[in-house]
Formats: C-alpha cells, sequence, structure tokens
C-alpha cells in the first residue's frame, strides 16, 4: 500500500473505529495528489460518509486526472466538506481558533475563545486539530488561514477577539515577570507561546492600549535581553514608544497617568537595549527620561531598577563617580523595599567599581555577597553573573585555577538559562586565561566562538572586546599584521559607542604590536592617548595594562632608567593585576640579565620606596613630554 493509503487508512479508524478499507480509498487519495492534509480531512469525513460518497464529491466536475489547479479545489473541497458536518458551535470554534500562531493550550482556548476541552476534542477528531507535545494543539495553516477567512467576515467580533487574545497573553507574561531570575521552566512556557505573544504584543502596539503594553512590557524586555535578541527589542520598543508619545499628546488627564507609566516603562527597556548593545550615549538618554517618568508617577522601584541602568551606562562611559552615585541611592532604595534581586545587582556593581579603581579586596567582598544574595532568592542568571565577576577577580589576583572554575560554573549556569550574552563573556574569559597560561591556540578558538555569538546577538561592546583579545592571541603568536587588523577594527567599535575603558586596552594593544614591529613613534602616540584617558576615566587595571605597555616601549628605545621607573611602579603600586605584575617582573630581570646596566636593579629597588603617587605623576609627566 503506498503512504497515502495508509495514512488515510490511520486517520479513518481513529475517527471510525468500524472502517474498513475499500476499492474507493486508493482512488480517493489519487483525486486528492497525495495531499497529506486533505487526505486527512477526507479520512475523517468516514465517520459520516461511506468512502463511495466521499469519492463522489471529489469527481463532480474533476475529472479522473487532477492538474495543480485541480488538486487545490480538491483541497478546497474536502476543508468545505469537513466544515458541512460541523455543529454551529464546533464551526464558531474552528474559525475563533484561527487567532492563535504557533498552537495554543487548553487554557488559553478556554479564556480566549470561551471553548470547552469536549469541543476541542471533537475538532481534532475531525482532523480540523492536531494533539502535540505538552499537551498543545495546532491547526494546519491552510486550515487556518481558510478559518481566518470566515472569522474576518465579522469585523466586530474579530476585534473582541483580538482583544480577548491580547489581554490574556499580556496577563500571561505579567504572570511570569519572574522570568528575570532565569528559571528555564519560565523560559520554555514563554518561548512556546511566542507566536502569540508577538501577536498580542503587536494588537497592543497597533491600539497603543498603554495598560496592555505596560503589563507585558517587563517580562518580553527580559526574555529579548536574555536571547540577545537586542535589535528585535529595540524595534519593537521604538514602535511602543512612538505610539504612546502619539497618543499622550492626545490624550486627556484621566489617561495620561496611564500612558506615562507605559512609556516610562518602554524608555527603559529602550535603554536596556541599546546598553546591552554597547550604546552607551543612546542608551543614557533612554534611562534618564525613564527615571524621571517614574519619579513624577511615585514609582520609586521602578525608578531604582532604571536608575542602576543609567549607573551602567555611565560607567561603561569612564564617569565613575556618578555612576557610584546612581548605584548607591538604587541600593538604598532596594533595601528599603527589602527587595533582594535588586539589592544584589546593585551590590555586584559597585563590586565592578571597585575592581575599576583597583581596590579589589571591597569589590571581593562585595561579590560575595551578592552571590550570597542572588543564591538565596534563586536567581539563576544572578547566581551566574556573580560567579563571572568572582571569576575576573580570581583573575585579576593571579588565581587562574579558581578563574577557570568559575568561569566555568558560570558558563553552565548561563548555558543552562540560553543566555548567549552570557557564554559568549565566558568564552572570552576563558580565552583570556588560556593566553595568560601560554595556550595561545585554545585562546584563539574560545575568543572566536566568543566573537561569533556577539555578532549573532550584534552586541558591539562585545564584538570590539573580543576583536581586540583575536589581536593579543595573534600577537602572542608574532603574527603582527593580523594582530594590528583585529586590535584596529576593535578600536574603531569601542570609539563609535565611547566605550572609554575599551579605547584604552584597545589603544594599549596597538601601542605593543607598533612596539613589537619596530614603529616607535607610531607606539609612542598611541600610548600617550591610552594614558591621558586611563587617567581620566580613573580605571586601574587598564592604567595599569597602560603603564606596562609604556615600559615596553622605553626599553625598545633604550630608555632604562624610565623602564625602571615604570617597573618600580608596577611591583609596588596596589591594586596592579597580577598578570600585569608579573609581566613587569619579567621585563625586569629580562633587562637586567641581557642589559647589565650597572644600577639597574638598584635603581628598581630604589624606585619602589618612593610615594606611588608621585612617582606615577613624574613617570606620565615625562612620557608626555617625550623627553
Amino acid at each position: 500500500k503506498s503512504e497515502a493509503v495508509l495514512l488515510f487508512e490511520q486517520r479513518a479508524l481513529q475517527a471510525n473505529p468500524a472502517f474498513e478499507s475499500n476499492p474507493y480509498v486508493p482512488r480517493i487519495c489519487a483525486a486528492l495528489g497525495g495531499h497529506p492534509l486533505a487526505i486527512e480531512l477526507a479520512a475523517a469525513l468516514t465517520a459520516y460518509f461511506p468512502c463511495e460518497e466521499i469519492f463522489a464529491r471529489l469527481q463532480d466536475g474533476l475529472g479522473e486526472v487532477l492538474s495543480p489547479v485541480d488538486r487545490q479545489y480538491s483541497l478546497h473541497t474536502m476543508l468545505e466538506s469537513a466544515l458541512a458536518v460541523l455543529d454551529e458551535e464546533e464551526r464558531a470554534a474552528f474559525r475563533n481558533l484561527t487567532i492563535f500562531r504557533g498552537g495554543f493550550s487548553l487554557e488559553a482556548a478556554r479564556h480566549v475563545v470561551g471553548l470547552a476541552p469536549r469541543v476541542i476534542a471533537s475538532l481534532t477528531g475531525k482532523s480540523l486539530l492536531r494533539r502535540v507535545a505538552g499537551g498543545r494543539y495546532q491547526m494546519h495553516p491552510l486550515l487556518r488561514r481558510y478559518g481566518e477567512q470566515l472569522r474576518r467576515r465579522d469585523p466586530q467580533a474579530d476585534r473582541t477577539l483580538q482583544r480577548a487574545h491580547s489581554r490574556y497573553f499580556a496577563d500571561f507574561l505579567f504572570r511570569r515577570r519572574e522570568v528575570f531570575r532565569g528559571d528555564p521552566e519560565l523560559l520554555y512556557e514563554i518561548e512556546s507561546e511566542f507566536g502569540n505573544i508577538h501577536q498580542a504584543w503587536r494588537w497592543a502596539l497597533e491600539q497603543v492600549d498603554a495598560a496592555l503594553i505596560d503589563r507585558s512590557a517587563d517580562t518580553l524586555g527580559m526574555v529579548y535581553c536574555l536571547r540577545g535578541r537586542y535589535q528585535l527589542g529595540e524595534e519593537e520598543y521604538s514602535r511602543a514608544a512612538a505610539g504612546l508619545r502619539r497618543r499622550l499628546s492626545e490624550a486627556g488627564s484621566a489617561e495620561a497617568g496611564q500612558i506615562r507609566l507605559a512609556l516610562a516603562r518602554v524608555l527603559g527597556w529602550q535603554g536596556e537595549f541599546r546598553l546591552d548593545r554597547g550604546e552607551y550615549a543612546a542608551a543614557q538618554g533612554f534611562l534618564e527620561e525613564s527615571v524621571a517618568l517614574f519619579r513624577d508617577l511615585e514609582r520609586t522601584l521602578d525608578a531604582a531598577w532604571r536608575l542602576h541602568d543609567l549607573g551602567t551606562s555611565q560607567m561603561q562611559q569612564g564617569a565613575l563617580l556618578d555612576a557610584a552615585r546612581c548605584f548607591e541611592e538604587s541600593l538604598s532604595i532596594f533595601q528599603s523595599a527589602d527587595e533582594e534581586n535588586g539589592a544584589a545587582l546593585c551590590l555586584q556593581s559597585l563590586g565592578t567599581l571597585a575592581a575599576l579603581r583597583g581596590q579589589y579586596a571591597q569589590a571581593q567582598e562585595r561579590y560575595v555577597e551578592s552571590l550570597r544574595r542572588y543564591r538565596r532568592v534563586g536567581d539563576a542568571y544572578g547566581v551566574a553573573e556573580a560567579l563571572y565577576s568572582l571569576g575576573e577577580m580570581a583573575r585579576l589576583r593571579g588565581d587562574y585555577a579558581a578563574a577557570r572554575g568559575y568561569f566555568s560554573e558560570s558558563l553552565q549556569g548561563y548555558a543552562e538559562i540560553s543566555s548567549q550574552h552570557g557564554v559568549a563573556r565566558c568564552y572570552e574569559q576563558l580565552g583570556h586565561l588560556a593566553r595568560l597560561q601560554g595556550e595561545y591556540r585554545q585562546a584563539r578558538d574560545d575568543h572566536q566562538r566568543s566573537l561569533s555569538l556577539y555578532e549573532e546577538m550584534g552586541e558591539r561592546d562585545g564584538m570590539a572586546s573580543a576583536l581586540v583579545a583575536l589581536g593579543m592571541d595573534a600577537f602572542h603568536r608574532g603574527e603582527h599584521a593580523r594582530a594590528m587588523a583585529y586590535c584596529e577594527e576593535g578600536l574603531r567599535l569601542f570609539q563609535e559607542i565611547g566605550h572609554r575603558r575599551g579605547v584604552v586596552s584597545a589603544l594599549t594593544c596597538l601601542g605593543r604590536i607598533q612596539t613589537a614591529m619596530g614603529e616607535d613613534a607610531r607606539a609612542g602616540e598611541l600610548l600617550r592617548q591610552a594614558l591621558q584617558i586611563a587617567r581620566e576615566i580613573e580605571t586601574t587595571p587598564q592604567l595599569m595594562e597602560a603603564l606596562l605597555a609604556v615600559a615596553h616601549w622605553l626599553v625598545a628605545r633604550q630608555h632604562f632608567g624610565r623602564a625602571a621607573e615604570v617597573i618600580a611602579l608596577l611591583l609596588h603600586e596596589k591594586g596592579v593585576p597580577r598578570e600585569v605584575q608579573q609581566e613587569a617582573q619579567s621585563l625586569s630581570h629580562r633587562l637586567a640579565e641581557e642589559l647589565s646596566p650597572p644600577r639597574f636593579g638598584d635603581r628598581v629597588e630604589d624606585e619602589m620606596h618612593c610615594d606611588p603617587r608621585a612617582l606615577l605623576a613624574r613617570i606620565e609627566t615625562a612620557f608626555l613630554l617625550d623627553e
């Protein structure tokens, strides 16, 4: 028997247990051109008509041989025949169920369409619906399009149904707003309904329904972020903001409050998407407006979340004092409201600020407390974030085994909640560790994987960081031309998005490469720029990396006395990353062995007893003046 005949018999037995195959079955299948959906519908009709009658309906006006047009007509005939055996309740259910996209659950069908399970079971038995994994139901696209045409013949009823659908899925999202903690089950539930969620959101935007937009925005925005869909999120929320602004200009005082609340929420997520894409100046504008609106509406807790994000945008642009004020104010609000997630987030960000200032003990303390709080509230995403931060601290201290452990655990956590952003960051850090331990091929592979993930998300700061990392991998392999190309592209991206710490890192790496290539003048100019920006933004790790590059440059120019001053600072100053100190120590030993200036070692030792701040000022002044 052909597959078409077997399919017909299987579905016919489900519809009519007394069915027995007969010679008309192959003829029906041939008349339907082997179309699976048409065959299933025809087989379901065996519960009402004998095969001879089904075949007769198909033969009416078609002839024995079907053309492609006839084949489509035969499907239409089966659709009409399938609907003809439905009662009025079933016909209405079939029409209304076409409102769903990507399937639906019994709960959704009951709340949106008002259907009892028996009606769903009846439509399933007639092959108009199919039960799939997870207890969900789907309608074939051809059936849905046909039913949709029938549904739209009554515009008023259709609008009522659209509103019920949009309201149900706005509530569905609101009930799952704890998704920001990275709960895999919640994420799965949301992803399963994403076709419906997207349609419901779009309808709310078309109607500029501020209440539905406000109810949906937080959960939907968080899902976009967790999945790295920043561009899509920005497009959707930009459309929402435009509609809300237009409606606000026309609104009376009674509805203005709800519109402003929805606008504040949407603007906050626009800032979040821009922040995640590395567009810090643009993010700051959205976040400042969001915070102002929330404060005017006396939504203090909502304002605190966006105030934290505002601090992050300022930190990434090098305004550390402004960032600290935002983080501390947010922390105070969260602690007053017993909001553990928010408090943990602020502690983590304050730890990052401390690390940027070289205050590693304070940073470690805040990261540990942040992790403790995240674990207490079961925030899987926050736990992965805190573990990542502790990995960075371990790397800065030179404890590479501990760092690898933290990053590996963080990577596993991010992978479990499908956070592409987090996975990309962990691979980038694992690549750094591999390079520090001389595993240059592994470093390249990890950084390339990280870059690919960042590119998929359109995350420009991540792309820039991974490019610079690949440049340093190539540099350590002796591939200077390739290293230059990577770092120059990374520098361009960092400059475009205003990431000043990234600019310092890229300039420093380019200075190292140019020094190795014998381009001392160009290297000096790059390192002057790096030092100047590093001092302006007061970030200790980047400043010390730049000074290490300066030491290499001075040695290349045979300015050994000044090189000794720089090395002394790197070996003596607090907050110098361990990897920088190790390389400074190695450079000191190499100079002492290879060049053997009479008092080189003593010079380094003497400078280590000087005031670090005065020594740093003297080194920078001399370097910038290029005496």
